[in-house]
């Protein structure tokens, strides 16, 4: 439903750029899924705003920029 495009700041948000029309759509939902690794990783939603074209959103167990720049 959406590509990670980077990190955005120190404390762990994700640039989202959504494929659905509306954007905020990706909001609704409380639990994603991340494409890891040739895996899926289950990860739960904790804030999300729009900004521009993209989404920033705060995922739980990403708390740094560092780990944010590794999906």
């Amino acid at each position: 439903m959406g590509r990670v495009r980077g990190a955005h700041g120190v404390r762990g948000l994700l640039r989202v750029q959504p494929f659905s029309e509306q954007r905020d759509t990706l909001l609704l939902f409380k639990t994603w899924m991340l494409g890891v690794g040739g895996g899926w990783c289950e990860v739960s939603l904790i804030s999300g705003h729009a900004h521009g074209g993209e989404l920033l959103v705060k995922l739980a167990g990403i708390e740094d920029r560092d780990h944010a720049q590794q999906l």
